[in-house]
């Protein structure tokens, strides 16, 4: 019994520090709150989610042989969505974040084209000046 009371006191003062420490560090810690969409989701009203999402992450672009973006699997209308929900969040919940909008490359068996492209400094320079025009 002795011998626990040093550990009891040792982690009374550890939660004191705790639950006292400043705002500062508790303030700095946010929450993430993502949504996925996936191409096959075209029906989903983004802008009706915008609000409550501080990111939004689209899947995926698949590039081809050449570097270019391939025609699998996002379209314009994709990309044109989650531009107008972020636009929709900031006009309408001006104090809130920002929507972050990330983009995937690859991924559920659409990665296949990453070591024939990265491994070529034309194919890959192509790739990226694709994405940045493209997002």
């Amino acid at each position: 019994m002795i011998v626990l009371l040093p550990l009891y006191l040792l982690l009374l003062i550890t939660l004191q520090q705790v639950c006292s420490s400043s705002g500062k560090e508790q303030e700095q810690d946010t929450f993430v709150v993502a949504g996925y969409l996936p191409e096959y989701r075209r029906y989903i009203n983004i802008n009706n989610t915008a609000p409550f999402l501080t990111d939004l992450i689209i899947f995926s672009l698949t590039p081809d042989s050449k570097g270019d973006l391939g025609d699998c699997c996002l379209e314009d209308h994709h990309f044109e969505r989650a531009r107008q929900a972020r636009a929709y969040k900031q006009e309408h919940y001006p104090d809130a974040n920002p929507l972050k909008l990330f983009l995937t490359i690859g991924g559920a068996g659409r990665s296949k084209m990453f070591p024939m492209i990265f491994s070529n400094d034309i194919k890959r320079s192509r790739f990226i000046k694709a994405l940045k025009q493209k997002w």
